[in-house]
């Protein structure tokens, strides 16, 4: 089980607590008011497990202005009947109403208080300002202007007006740029005594900051200072002041926790970045030092830390300290893969991809040292954490691929990512997950690293050879006589593992797949010299991953004349069927680039296999043909066709199978224009087949290849008709909607072709615009195209008619209103006329 599993594990037992404090909620909410309704709205398989009210819940009741609705009751019922129940005259108690009192009255509490804040705040802004006012008239004759100015802006600063305190600022801030000597002792008190007043923090932090900048005295002010970092009220700018005016090192402890976990690194639900903290860091870095083991015994007690925003915030600041000093790092490597072993809480971020980040930064700056740590932890852990330290290395070819390093180190890294990874996914003692992560991490280093890879391919290859033809074999276990395993679960573990056996398998011929696209010389002598040792029977996976490996190296010009003599081979293989499918399919990667078709007798082995009696390797040859129908002509068209329509006649029971048969069937009908009509008439004939992609998938070839013009076109109609009645219309089309392809077909079809069909096209309106009054205008074109205009009005007014009233729809039905009295207006015409 990884992480991810364990953490779903964890949420859904949150989820059922969560559910029994709904209850008592529910009882809560039906006890306190006879109109306080709760009412599930959605709920999943969870809430009908435990029969737990887990899901969205929304309050309401008949006189209150408006309604809440969440998951969490806990947090909206209190706020509910806060805002609409106190001195609600409606009230009407059920059974216990002392818990909603009891909440009203606190709250009533709580609001006085804040409002006595507030206004004590103001009083003390106002006795501010007529302290200013009233400083020494003495002292203000002897001043010079520009120092009664200062006066009148430190007045201003407490302004109640926003834009006051804002101008206000300003220039006080450029006089402490150019005129430090006229802040006078009784401003410094000022700011003093007012340091932790609330919303001036920051102002009178940035004076401070600045006056220090101009070398006036600030060390009064160290104590405050000292409280605001601890506080962790504006830490980066209290941080600058304490960095430059009273650097004492090393630092107190609770300095040093400020610093650290009053960063905040922690990305928002919506991903938004994190913010950097310079002085903090510089802090730490002087404090780290004077004395390293106390900042490190911060960072392994934080790192240690249950709490998802505690290891974050320390992982965030730790990044910023190793880029200076790297061996802060190093000396945590230990405790940060410690770390990702504890639970995951949060659902927008994670503690875990941050200790990795300081791990990959660690490795950059010393592979050899952090290598052998990773590893000696590595066997040491579950197999949940097991999947996180691979996933460092995975993310490790990522970084490296974008940083500008040394190439010396790059391969240095590349070479112990590579020897690491493959040697996980060999290691047959670890969990098949483990194992299939390890593979997929090298794969990503066959694509984004150097030549490693490709220097060490063949043992890869032959690693794959040694587990190609194996089945998974569990490892053995001890049974005690009390053990019961169900025998479903036992089913379901096997097919698990088999599933992540196959998939571990595909991850190491991936790898060789990827290199051989890149480094495609280094490989086909090696595969052609294979090829020939093995046997069709023995080794037919090896060999069909063979026959595979070289579709992708022939896709090099210089090299498929090299590829295509053993692909044949196998094409004309009769031992093994799954040979034969696959030398088909890497005829697709043999010739998707090639600028020529491929000889002859190839292409007619093509067509012989369209009849192989083996499902595999005829419906490998059917996607050969989809992928090139134009390798086909004259009789070699002819017999494919013949061949497909057979094929066609077989599947069209199972209409999920039809789909690349009709694609091929029209294209080359159509091409060569040879039996169109035959292939024409069998597709039609399989509509309509209830599913909704594929009668969507051969609507949409049909009209493709069939215009309206063409005498088979009369046959498709009533197909189209029943398309649209049978299926809502969909909105995720991108580009043209099914919808408006038929409809543009329709309108381009003769004119007695449409006259046949009209009153089932009117039909099918009516029956249409009860669900969809939009999809209306269509129809309506269309009757307008074909002068239709009794069928045009009588649409419009069961349309009007069916919506009247729906107020959303108004402008539209305006609209149709408007287009009635023109169809109203036409018909008019054509009866006078005649």
């Amino acid at each position: 089980m990884n992480k991810r599993n364990e953490s779903f594990d964890k949420r859904n037992e949150e989820a059922i607590e969560l559910g029994r404090k709904n209850v008592d909620c529910i009882e809560k909410a039906k006890k306190w008011c006879e109109h306080l309704e709760c009412k599930m709205t959605s709920a999943g398989l969870l809430a009908e497990m435990t029969g737990l009210p887990i899901g969205s819940i929304k309050l309401s009741c008949k006189h209150a202005k408006q309604s809440s609705e969440s998951m969490n009751l806990p947090w909206i019922l209190p706020e509910f009947v806060i805002k609409n129940c106190d001195g609600c005259s409606y009230h009407k108690p059920n059974g216990g109403a002392e818990w909603g009192e009891k909440l009203i009255r606190e709250n009533n509490i709580r609001e006085q208080k804040n409002y006595e804040r507030e206004e004590s705040e103001k009083e003390r802004k106002r006795e501010i300002r007529e302290r200013l006012k009233a400083l020494p008239e003495e002292k203000k004759n002897e001043a010079d202007i520009t120092q009664k100015e200062i006066f009148n802006l430190f007045t201003g600063l407490f302004s109640d007006e926003d834009q006051e305190r804002t101008e206000s600022l300003e220039s006080i801030m450029n006089a402490a740029k150019i005129a430090s000597d006229l802040f006078s002792d009784s401003l410094i008190e000022i700011i003093e005594e007012n340091l932790s007043l609330e919303g001036y923090t920051s102002i009178f932090l940035r004076i401070i900051s600045q006056l220090s900048e101009s070398d006036y005295s600030v060390k009064r002010f160290k104590v405050e200072i000292e409280k605001l970092i601890i506080k962790r009220k504006d830490l980066e700018l209290s941080s600058g002041i304490y960095l430059k005016c009273f650097p004492e090192y090393p630092l107190k402890k609770e300095i040093i926790e400020s610093l650290i976990l009053g960063q905040s690194h922690v990305r928002g639900l919506m991903g938004m970045g994190v913010s950097l903290y310079p002085n903090c860091t510089e802090l730490l870095l002087n404090s780290y030092r004077e004395n390293p083991k106390q900042i490190l015994n911060r960072y392994e007690e934080y790192l240690n830390s249950d709490r998802d925003g505690v290891r974050i915030n320390a992982c965030g600041s730790l990044l910023q300290l190793q880029k200076i000093e790297p061996d802060i790092g190093l000396n945590l490597v230990d405790n940060l893969i410690d770390s990702i072993d504890k639970p995951l809480s949060l659902d927008y971020d994670s503690a875990d991809s941050r200790a990795k980040d300081c791990i990959i930064e660690a490795y950059i700056k010393m592979p050899e040292k952090v290598d052998k740590r990773i590893r000696a932890k590595f066997v040491q852990k579950r197999e949940a954490v097991q999947d996180e330290i691979v996933n460092i290395y995975r993310r490790l070819v990522f970084k490296i691929e974008k940083l500008e390093i040394d190439e010396e180190i790059r391969e240095n890294i590349e070479k112990r990512i590579y020897a690491f990874t493959f040697e996980t996914a060999k290691n047959d003692s670890l969990e098949l997950e483990t194992r299939a992560e390890a593979a997929e991490a090298l794969g990503m280093l066959a694509i984004y690293g150097g030549s490693i890879v490709n220097k060490n391919i063949d043992s890869i290859l032959g690693y794959y050879a040694l587990i190609s033809e194996e089945d998974y074999k569990e490892k053995p276990k001890i049974f005690l006589p009390s053990d019961k395993t169900d025998p479903y679960l036992k089913a379901l573990d096997k097919q698990n593992n088999d599933l992540t056996w196959a998939r571990l398998k595909s991850n190491i011929l991936a790898i060789v797949k990827k290199t051989a696209k890149r480094f495609p010389d280094s490989l086909v002598t090696t595969l052609t010299n294979t090829y020939d040792r093995l046997d069709s029977k023995k080794h037919q996976n090896f060999k069909s991953a063979v026959i595979k490996l070289l579709g992708v190296v022939g896709s090099d010009y210089d090299l498929r004349k090299d590829a295509l003599p053993y692909i044949m081979k196998a094409l004309v293989d009769f031992e093994s069927q799954l040979l034969r499918a696959t030398a088909l399919d890497s005829l697709y990667d043999l010739f998707k680039r090639a600028k020529n078709n491929p000889p002859k007798n190839v292409i007619e082995m093509i067509v012989l296999h369209l009849g192989d009696q083996y499902v595999i390797v005829h419906k490998a040859a059917i996607r050969c043909v989809k992928h090139h129908t134009y390798w086909f002509d004259g009789e070699l068209a002819y017999n494919v066709l013949l061949r497909l329509l057979n094929l066609l006649d077989v599947y069209r029971a199972s209409p999920f199978e039809i789909k690349d048969i009709v694609t091929s069937l029209l294209s080359i009908s159509n091409r060569l224009n040879v039996g169109k009509t035959k292939c024409i008439t069998e597709v039609i004939d399989c509509l309509p087949t209830n599913e909704y992609y594929i009668d969507k998938d051969l609507i949409e070839e049909l009209l493709r290849y069939l215009t309206p013009k063409e005498k088979e076109a009369e046959r498709l109609v009533p197909h189209l008709i029943n398309f649209l009645i049978n299926y809502k219309r969909s909105y995720n089309s991108i580009g043209v909607s099914i919808e408006e392809k038929i409809f543009n077909w329709l309108i381009e079809l003769e004119q007695d072709k449409f006259t046949k069909y009209s009153e089932l096209f009117l039909d099918s309106g009516k029956k249409i615009a009860k669900r969809d009054i939009f999809i209306v205008r269509y129809f309506v074109a269309v009757f307008a195209k074909f002068k239709c205009y009794q069928e045009e009005l009588s649409l419009l007014n069961h349309v009007i008619e069916e919506y009247k009233g729906v107020t959303r729809h108004d402008d539209l039905l305006e609209i149709y209103k408007q287009l009635r009295e023109n169809a109203k207006s036409n018909s008019e015409l054509i009866s006078n006329a005649s």
